[in-house]
């Protein structure tokens, strides 16, 4: 049985770092805050020689300094393998909290803080460092050599795939292992052992996808529309190309733009012509304003067709923008808030109790990403990026909010959520059944 004694909330989570756009570095802002920090670090030490004593063990020498240092305060910043003696898990996160993905890192970060604070419950201090990419390579990179100094034991995030592509060789050059909690597109080399994801790829979910609506739809063709102007969507063009090559719809065209130099008739000119031969579905692979626009475009041009959309049209924010053109589009992703499963509607109500409003996947997959992680520390019996590593190797079935998860080497399987976007909301149509190439190492 776990031991009762373990550090106040205050260390797991809640003092939130200061985030600056320009540096995501921690900062204090004020000396009643340093002290505030300090007062509390102080009683996790005194909680510690407690628990120690009980016992019959004590050796606090040098805690209060470990833990400070944990979280970027006082003389100098640690080095990579600081952690490994401190005991104390060092949770890195990394999201698009301002930017062009800020719709989607927002809702990432909740769900992550609201499972640090729910879910790390044990006897193991947790600390959560929070950095802004501000969607962006440059400043994704800048985060992470900020966390790995800071003596992360594990990165989750960045938001957006090409961002981790620029960041993540960073983290597995020094051992540090992440999660990518929402990175549908990035590859990840199935030998290597220090980036494991959690979101459903676009070539896990999208197959799924398409092999559910042809068989309650009954269609056989389709057009794919695809902005070329990013990775993230050229990545989900080739994921709906892969479920069109798995599932037996035909791909009548292929229709690629690009949005940084498009307007509203140019979305329309495109629209009209990639559906000329009538197909029975469009295809949409896009995210943020080319997402908005191309829904709109749509509407104006009052497609019969059904439209599907990749996992960038998978935040409300981002359909909301659309208004009622975004009605009835169907979007497949790893989560679904009406999912009939304890857990996932146990998330549902404790997150809209705290933020005022109800989670999307972004948000699950940020909760599913530390309830993997905790469950790999267990394991591990340590916090260092090897003891997180080595207990990520050991695990078999997690169950988190998203479902049961299991591993096809570094990628997670379980059955992907097919849903409608109606009234505002997504509404669950059914569950995807993964593909077997998916669930077989």
């Amino acid at each position: 049985m776990k031991s009762q004694c373990r550090p106040p909330a205050t260390v797991r989570g809640v003092i939130q770092p200061v985030v600056t756009a320009a540096t995501g570095k921690f900062a204090v802002r004020s000396l009643p805050q340093l002290l505030r920090i300090i007062a509390s670090t102080v009683a996790v030490v005194a909680l510690s020689t407690a628990c120690a004593g009980s016992s019959g063990t004590s050796d606090t020498t040098g805690q209060v300094g470990d833990s400070l240092s944990a979280m970027g305060v006082g003389s100098g910043s640690p080095d990579s393998n600081s952690n490994t003696d401190s005991g104390t898990l060092v949770i890195g996160s990394v999201a698009s909290l301002s930017g062009s993905a800020q719709a989607y890192g927002v809702s990432q970060q909740q769900g992550i803080e609201l499972a640090v604070d729910r879910e790390a419950t044990g006897t193991t201090p947790v600390v959560l460092e929070v950095r802004d990419d501000a969607s962006s390579p440059d400043d994704g990179k800048g985060a992470f050599r900020d966390l790995i100094e800071q003596g992360a034991s594990v990165i989750l995030g960045p938001t957006l795939s090409p961002v981790a592509a620029a960041t993540n060789p960073l983290a597995s050059a020094v051992g540090v292992p992440v999660l990518a909690v929402t990175n549908t597109t990035l590859t990840i080399d199935p030998a290597a052992d220090s980036v494991w994801r959690i979101t459903l790829s676009e070539k896990a979910m999208l197959p799924q996808g398409l092999a559910a609506i042809r068989q309650i739809e009954g269609i056989d063709t389709a057009v794919l529309v695809a902005d070329d102007s990013d990775d993230y969507s050229r990545g989900a063009a080739e994921g709906f190309r892969t479920a069109a090559a798995i599932t037996g719809v035909e791909l009548t065209a292929q229709v690629t733009f690009d949005s940084t130099d498009f307007t509203e008739p140019d979305y329309l000119e495109l629209l009209a012509q990639a559906t000329g031969d009538n197909p029975d579905v469009v295809l949409f692979a896009a995210r943020s304003e080319a997402a908005t626009r191309l829904l709109a475009a749509a509407e104006s041009l009052a497609l019969p067709q059904k439209l599907v959309g990749s996992n960038g049209f998978n935040a409300p924010e981002v359909l909301a923008a659309a208004g009622p053109s975004a009605e009835s589009l169907t979007v497949v992703a790893s989560w679904n808030p009406a999912i009939d499963d304890a857990s996932s509607q146990d998330f549902v109500a404790a997150y809209t109790e705290r933020y005022g409003t109800a989670p999307d996947a972004f948000a699950a997959q940020g909760y599913a990403g530390v309830q993997v992680l905790m469950e790999a520390v267990e394991l591990a019996g340590g916090t260092s990026p090897a003891d997180v590593r080595r207990g990520l190797r050991m695990l078999s079935s997690v169950d988190t909010v998203l479902g049961a998860v299991t591993f096809n080497g570094n990628e997670a399987v379980y059955p992907a959520a097919i849903q409608a976007y109606r009234d505002g909301n997504f509404e669950l149509i059914t569950r995807g059944t993964p593909q077997k190439s998916d669930a077989t190492p």
